[in-house]
């Protein structure tokens, strides 16, 4: 089987491809059904396995944000810093004044921000919000699997009352959730 372009579509017998996707191109002396169904998983392929993307490299937020880390470290973390820390996505149902809703959770676990500045032991975290609500975290919630910073509800930014960190531990009670974090006091 070869290919060849419009110069020799005599060759194959056809003054024209019926296939616009070859745009001058004509296969000779193949099944055209069988070359079609190669292409097509070809394609489908490159679709599923040659586009994928690494979120864990990709820029997330494009907003100034700042967190203070105080206690055993003192750092400012800052757009910067959460753009280069693995980034979760999780669905996390909470319930408040008997209304179930669910977010689509965008953002870093707290786990990773602790990886991130190498706190591998600590007695209580406590997380502040901009109001001064504080909760004390024990090492079960810090290191929940469901317990995230999140910057993005689906696609869309939270909003101002939210954030723009808002931090959720999805496995426990709603008041251990804070809105408008600004501070994480490790100890």
């Amino acid at each position: 089987m070869g290919v060849v372009g419009n110069d020799n579509a005599s060759q194959c017998g056809k003054d024209s491809c019926s296939f616009p996707c070859w745009k001058g191109f004509f296969i000779i002396g193949g099944n055209m059904k069988k070359t079609w169904k190669v292409l097509s998983l070809l394609a489908m392929s490159l679709l599923f396995f040659g586009c994928s993307t690494n979120t864990t490299n990709n820029q997330h937020l494009e907003i100034e944000v700042s967190l203070t880390v105080s206690g055993v470290v003192e750092q400012e973390l800052t757009t910067s810093d959460f753009n280069d820390m693995e980034w979760t996505e999780l669905e996390i149902t909470r319930v408040s004044k008997d209304v179930e809703t669910t977010v689509a959770a965008k953002g870093v676990l707290l786990s990773e921000v602790l990886d991130y500045l190498n706190i591998s032991e600590f007695a209580i975290i406590t997380v502040i919000a901009a109001d001064d609500y504080s909760q004390e975290y024990d090492e079960e919630v810090a290191l929940d699997s469901q317990t995230i910073l999140v910057f993005f509800d689906g696609d869309s930014l939270i909003e101002e009352d939210d954030g723009p960190i808002w931090l959720l531990a999805g496995n426990f009670a709603n008041n251990l959730s804070i809105k408008q974090l600004k501070e994480i006091v490790v100890e």
